[in-house]
């Protein structure tokens, strides 16, 4: 169905009944069920004919989305609202084309993080602070039995001088599916007072599941974002350090560094379909959030665009056909509840205009392998937005 694509609440009024309507629906859902419901299409609205878009209401807050291979279903993790507290977290997906759920897992265990594999089989999620050792460790999750289906345990932490901890934050499976990497922030667990004191990035091979390689020093900052080229050989890191890291997934090599990014550290990166572009995006104050655009060979910036307001968190997607760069701003340090979707032409840098506008605080962006983009947010509302052709 062909909608517009600007998207907004009636009023002022009409926003606050369903975010309080959000909050009290998650308030009496039992613990092991997160509702999802679709919004009607009446709501939408948009900026052209070449954009349709989908709004689910979710009865918790989103905090990542993952899109199946065959991009019939999102995996959704998610989080109490607002007026909960605890680290509650449920693992679910749904059919996008008739809203079925199908809760996977809930824990009472943090879990940040989500990927698919390539064939659907399994959902991984991080999980915070439950390694015998204080390690790394990823859980495997089985959609179809609901059923934890084993886990991934990084290298072990003692011998270092002081107790500490590996908390993944973001991971990625190659596209061949043959190897899962993690992004973590390691942390000080009583010296500091559990103070992160450097990152960490962790690669399996996940025909065996076992750890091929990890490296503690060469980020000296939380690593937020990980992410596979499409030939999987070619790994890139990056985050709180505002450095970008290039690995040969084989090895373990660092290949290249990329300086000169975002001002306030990188929020997450992406490679082009094609491996020869690297995008980034990041917050900065002199600039609002950011998009640069990396050439991969040779590591110099190719292109900057600074579309979103200051201290907005920028994550980044390109389009399947390598064409455009997509771009959202994640929740900023503002009253406003609002995000817009932008559109580049990544090597030209040309601007292809706003793909859409919606209210709500994003946490996580997801684009499936035909051109669906998901956004989720804060306030629990997935929008998906079908790319124009």
């Amino acid at each position: 169905m062909k909608t517009k694509l600007r998207i907004h609440c009636s009023s002022t009024a009409f926003a606050a009944a369903l975010l309080v309507g959000g909050i009290l629906v998650w308030s009496y859902w039992p613990r092991n069920q997160v509702q999802i419901v679709r919004v009607s299409p009446t709501a939408n609205a948009g900026l052209n004919q070449d954009v349709s878009v989908t709004t689910f209401n979710v009865s918790a807050a989103v905090d990542e989305i993952s899109w199946s291979p065959d991009s019939a279903k999102l995996a959704v993790l998610t989080k109490p609202g607002k007026d909960k507290r605890g680290q509650d977290r449920s693992v679910l997906t749904f059919q996008v084309a008739d809203e079925r759920q199908e809760v996977v897992h809930t824990t009472d265990a943090a879990l940040l993080g989500l990927a698919y594999w390539p064939d659907g089989s399994i959902i991984a999620s991080a999980s915070w602070r439950t390694g015998p050792k204080g390690e790394c460790e990823i859980l495997l999750w089985g959609p179809a039995t609901r059923q934890k289906a084993g886990q991934l345990i990084g290298a072990p932490l003692d011998g270092l001088g002081v107790p500490m901890t590996s908390d993944p934050l973001s991971i990625a499976v190659s596209p061949d599916g043959r190897w899962l990497a993690a992004g973590t922030k390691l942390v000080d667990a009583k010296v500091l007072a559990g103070a992160h004191i450097g990152g960490e990035v962790c690669v399996w091979e996940l025909t065996t599941k076992h750890l091929k390689w990890f490296n503690r020093t060469t980020h000296t900052d939380i690593v937020q974002s990980v992410v596979f080229s499409n030939d999987g050989k070619t790994l890139a890191s990056a985050g709180i350090d505002k450095l970008i890291r290039i690995w040969d997934v084989e090895t373990g090599q660092l290949k290249a560094t990329l300086t000169g990014a975002a001002w306030h550290g990188i929020a997450c990166v992406a490679f082009s379909p094609d491996g020869k572009l690297l995008a980034s995006g990041g917050a900065g104050e002199e600039d609002g959030g950011s998009v640069r655009v990396w050439d991969v060979d040779s590591g110099l910036m190719k292109q900057r665009f600074s579309a979103f307001r200051p201290h907005s968190n920028v994550r980044v997607a390109f389009a399947p056909d390598g064409q455009s760069l997509m771009a959202v701003g994640l929740k900023k340090e503002s009253n406003e509840a609002e995000f817009r979707v932008h559109r580049w032409e990544p090597m030209t840098g040309q601007y292809r205009g706003m793909l859409a506008e919606h209210t709500g605080s994003p946490r996580t962006m997801s684009i499936s392998r035909d051109g669906m983009l998901a956004v989720g947010t804060f306030e629990g509302q997935i929008v998906i937005v079908t790319l124009p052709k």
